[in-house]
């Protein structure tokens, strides 16, 4: 494995982290142990919006600004994002596989389409309501809000 495969993984592994809703302090966390795994020396700062990473000694760093989006929270792709990270650290798949994975999971269409999406949205808009006390008007426009969340939410 090349340092250069190895430092090019751990910076899409943050782009990937946090596309799939993980906290800044989470993330700077990983990286660090992604690195260190890798046989890396890296500093990691990160905030909703970008990841600073500085690789190797001091007089001789290498220093990368990754700029992003903040994502949602995402369980399933979350699980999916680990399990190709820890294939990767155990030596199971080699880094450059292991970005071609965190590719391929960020081009995946969402597994639910919008209908259900928004009907979701709406159950829990108005199970909510329900649990709160609220009678059936304040039930229904919950759910009716939390559809049109829904579907704003695509």
């Amino acid at each position: 494995m090349s340092e250069a495969d190895a430092t090019a993984f751990v910076l899409r592994l943050g782009r990937a982290l946090h596309a799939v809703g993980y906290s800044s302090y989470r993330v700077e966390e990983l990286l660090t142990d992604a690195a260190e795994r890798l046989g890396l020396e890296g500093q990691f700062f990160t905030t909703p919006t970008s990841i600073f990473s500085a690789f190797g000694a001091q007089e001789r760093q290498r220093t990368f600004l990754v700029r992003l989006e903040p994502g949602d929270l995402h369980l399933e792709r979350v699980g999916r994002v680990q399990d190709i990270a820890q294939d990767v650290l155990a030596g199971r798949l080699p880094p450059r596989d292991g970005i071609a994975a965190l590719d391929a999971l960020q081009r995946e269409p969402p597994r639910w389409g919008l209908a259900p999406t928004a009907l979701a949205f709406g159950v829990a808009g108005g199970s909510s309501a329900c649990l709160l006390g609220g009678g059936g008007a304040e039930v229904v426009t919950a759910a009716a809000l939390a559809m049109l969340t829904g579907l704003r939410h695509k």
